[in-house]
């Protein structure tokens, strides 16, 4: 039933046989040789373009980090889904909608995330929107002067390609969809980070992070001070206004636009609501694991439809799925608020709250077209949870695949069937548990502390290199004035970076990699946007 596009079927190969390694380079001049083998300088050009794409000035880490695909920053037990590889950002994008979608299948011509914002402008009509990096996918819509009432963008997280592929048999009706609309197989995100608050913001902008200024789940902000970019649900980080801002005010704010969700992150879809100039409080319902709603008020308004108790029985029905009322899903203990925020009860949940929405706020209600976004997070929840292989992200794929198809019916039913358009997608795909892959957890503590080590010669108690996320090192500014090295030289240093520096002390690990110890850990590296390892002489 099930496939994987071509070039995710390749990088998934390269992957577990953790094999990808050509001819070495000549060694960088510097501090130190880059030794150890890595891969051939093309291979890594790709993923640098999506890394630059991704990189804000003062915002981002002031060197990138690019490991050497299976490897990555962080733990082993839950390794996180960030990079720039295939596996990780090539996506489904599933575009269905009778009389306004073409009814083609499958096809292979590049997209990427920008492309949503401009291809739902063209479909209601929104002939404001400014030149922005996403194009209109034109060849996926039909010919029709008629406009839809409503078009839902939705988003799985967590399910990309590898995702779905690792459970083929959950996402009938998906698949379904995928036959009767138009269905991307070479549609990516655009940019490196593939994590939550940028890729959202992306999908919302029409941009990519270089512009729309949303680079992570934390970003500097000034000195050596990290936020979350949503914090205390506020937009003020967002430095351009999405789709549904301006189409918003273009008409006075006649349309309905909202978004139902669960994190503050999801918020670049919908955008600023009344703290955009000329703005409104668009409906925006974010869901609680209790089943309560969250937010900023004096924004966003918050649908009052939400149903705390209807979350219990939705668990206790789960509970009774496998014969026997043990409060247990899966031998875990469903009066838990995390487990069962994560199960398959909560998809349900948020399925029911969606329909509420759609209802009561009045989402396709008359012939104003209207805009709804909507994320489901629980495939990705049950990753961090149990691992991308495990039967709880299935179940999880399975509550979104039966949600899907009740959203279909809705629709149908509340909007009018041939009234309406879903564009679904994934914010990134998984990362295979380190063990199956070959994968090299890389300890970021390590990184850390061997980068001052050789760096950081001023005594005064003040790390030069601070903080060390799954694709960057934050350097203070402040100490590199004191010292005669640029990032520049530190990233050229870490170009030549290798396992065996990584594993120093660590004897208990030491064995698990022997005769591996010369391997570079990264495949790339770079300095703000420019490129300081060997390869960066045949850009």
């Amino acid at each position: 039933m099930s496939f994987a596009p071509p070039k995710v079927a390749a990088l998934l190969a390269c992957v577990l046989l953790a094999a990808c390694t050509g001819d070495d380079e000549s060694p960088d001049e510097g501090r130190r040789g880059a030794a150890g083998a890595h891969e051939p300088c093309s291979a890594a050009r790709e993923l640098v373009q999506l890394t630059r794409r991704g990189y804000f000035e003062g915002r981002s880490p002031d060197i990138s980090l690019v490991p050497r695909a299976p490897n990555f920053i962080g733990s082993a037990s839950n390794p996180p889904h960030t990079g720039p590889w295939p596996f990780l950002t090539n996506v489904p994008l599933v575009l269905y909608g009778p009389g306004f979608v073409r009814d083609q299948g499958r096809l292979s011509i590049p997209s990427e995330m920008a492309d949503l914002a401009p291809t739902a402008a063209q479909l209601i009509g929104f002939d404001e929107w400014p030149q922005r990096a996403g194009r209109v996918l034109t060849e996926s819509l039909s010919e029709t002067e008629q406009r839809p009432r409503l078009v839902v963008s939705l988003v799985w997280d967590g399910a990309g390609w590898n995702a779905l592929e690792a459970h083929p048999d959950k996402w009938p009706f998906l698949e379904s969809m995928m036959e009767r609309g138009t269905t991307y197989t070479n549609f990516n995100l655009g940019s490196n980070p593939s994590v939550t608050p940028p890729v959202h913001a992306s999908l919302g902008t029409g941009a990519y992070p270089a512009s729309h200024g949303i680079t992570g789940v934390s970003q500097r902000s000034k000195g050596t001070t990290l936020v979350d970019p949503w914090a205390q649900f506020d937009s003020q980080w967002l430095r351009i206004d999405t789709l549904a801002d301006l189409y918003d005010r273009s008409l006075d704010n006649l349309p309905v636009t909202g978004m139902v969700a669960r994190v503050n992150w999801h918020l670049g879809m919908i955008g600023r609501g009344a703290a955009a100039p000329g703005g409104d409080r668009d409906e925006v319902l974010l869901l609680k694991n209790t089943g309560e709603a969250q937010g900023n008020e004096e924004d966003y308004a918050s649908p009052p439809v939400t149903e705390p108790d209807l979350l219990e029985t939705l668990g206790d029905d789960l509970d009774a799925e496998d014969g026997e009322i043990d409060g247990l899903w899966r031998g875990r203990p469903l009066d838990e608020v995390g487990i069962r925020g994560n199960s398959p009860a909560f998809t349900r949940y948020q399925g029911v709250m969606m329909r509420r929405v759609i209802d009561r706020v009045g989402f396709g209600a008359d012939e104003i077209p209207d805009l709804l976004y909507v994320n489901m997070k629980e495939t990705d929840l049950s990753y961090h949870a149990w691992g991308m292989d495990s039967p709880e992200v299935g179940d999880a794929m399975a509550a979104q695949d039966e949600e899907l198809r009740r959203l279909v019916e809705h629709l149908d039913e509340q909007v009018g069937a041939g009234q309406w358009v879903i564009m679904l997608t994934a914010d990134h795909g998984l990362m295979p548990d380190p063990e199956r892959s070959g994968g090299f957890a890389i300890k970021g503590q390590e990184v850390l502390a061997d980068i001052n080590s050789e760096f950081d010669q001023v005594d005064n108690d003040v790390d030069l290199a601070y903080h060390l996320t799954a694709y960057g090192a934050y350097i203070d500014e402040e100490e590199l004035a004191r010292h005669e090295v640029t990032r520049k030289d530190i990233g050229r240093w870490l170009a030549g970076y290798t396992l065996g520096e990584n594993l120093d002390g660590d004897s208990g690990s030491s064995g698990d990699w022997e005769g591996r110890e010369s391997e570079r850990l990264f495949s790339a590296v770079m300095a703000g946007t420019e490129r300081v390892d060997p390869c960066r002489q045949e850009e």
